[in-house]
């Protein structure tokens, strides 16, 4: 049950909205699909288990826990136990970006947009949770229900805000496994080097901004996500031209550029020579 809330609260100098509250699960055969807000969504599974798909990681959230789902970010739940019991709530910064520069509360807005998708134990904020279900629960809310539905959401944020400060998650791809984060990355390179939108498909992937990916590549390899795809671009392109049979055209084809002309004039800022001459130089 989905119930339209759009109650504004304030931390510091900073207003929110709740924008949407569903207070049980539904069964539907199309209650859930794949989509994206501009919110931020959060999932709290107080009985049994789902699993939920957040771009291309699937995310197992068990009784006691809760997912943080970032705003832009395309989700579905694909299943979920018989005895699922939770609830959503929709979670929107109302602040421009300049604000967020200058308060001391824009830290909380910042620590949201940076953590990425992140499963959460609740801990002390289920109690939290279940009166916010059960206020949001009451038709016609009263001023003084309101007023109070306003503290507890101000509450509940700053309680997210302590646990994803001090990195108190379950799981999440942008943080919590490097390792593994990094090898996603280097399969993504050496597989997607064709794609003009790639940096929006792999922020997709490691469920964080743009913006975030490119200081995780830089921390990674020192480079934008651009000048890594311009490096891994050219590696191949004097590697076909070297050891294949394959035509300018085709190769230029095969690494994303639009036009053979393009393709040679990036070959030729990057080496200072043209593509026939590199296979020239490889045939001696």
């Amino acid at each position: 049950m989905e119930i339209e809330l759009l109650l504004d609260f304030s931390i510091g100098e900073i207003r929110y909205q709740m924008t949407t509250f569903a207070k049980e699960h539904s069964t539907r055969s199309n209650g859930y699909f794949r989509h994206r807000h501009s919110s931020f969504e959060i999932h709290y599974v107080s009985a049994g288990s789902c699993a939920i798909r957040v771009g291309s990681i699937l995310y197992e959230v068990r009784a006691g826990q809760l997912i943080l789902i970032p705003p832009g970010i395309y989700h579905s739940i694909k299943e979920t136990s018989p005895d699922i019991s939770k609830m959503c709530i929709g979670i929107e910064p109302l602040e421009p970006t300049r604000a967020f520069q200058e308060h001391e509360a824009a830290m909380i807005v910042r620590c949201f947009q940076e953590s990425g998708t992140a499963v959460l134990e609740a801990g002390e904020l289920a109690s939290l949770l279940e009166h916010i279900r059960q206020a949001a629960s009451v038709q016609n809310m009263p001023f003084s229900d309101r007023e109070s539905m306003k503290a507890m959401l101000a509450l509940l944020v700053l309680g997210l805000y302590r646990r994803l400060d001090r990195h108190d998650r379950v799981y999440s791809p942008g943080d919590a496994l490097p390792a593994q984060r990094d090898q996603v990355i280097d399969n993504f390179f050496n597989q997607n080097f064709n794609l003009r939108n790639g940096d929006v498909v792999l922020a997709d992937q490691l469920c964080v901004s743009c913006r975030q990916l490119d200081r995780i590549l830089k921390g990674l390899y020192g480079k934008s996500y651009r000048d890594k795809l311009l490096e891994v671009r050219l590696e191949v392109s004097i590697d076909l031209l070297q050891t294949t049979e394959k035509s300018i055209a085709e190769i230029s084809e095969l690494t994303g550029y639009g036009s053979p002309a393009n393709f040679s004039s990036f070959v030729k800022k990057a080496t200072g020579m043209t593509p026939s001459a590199i296979r020239r130089g490889s045939q001696k």
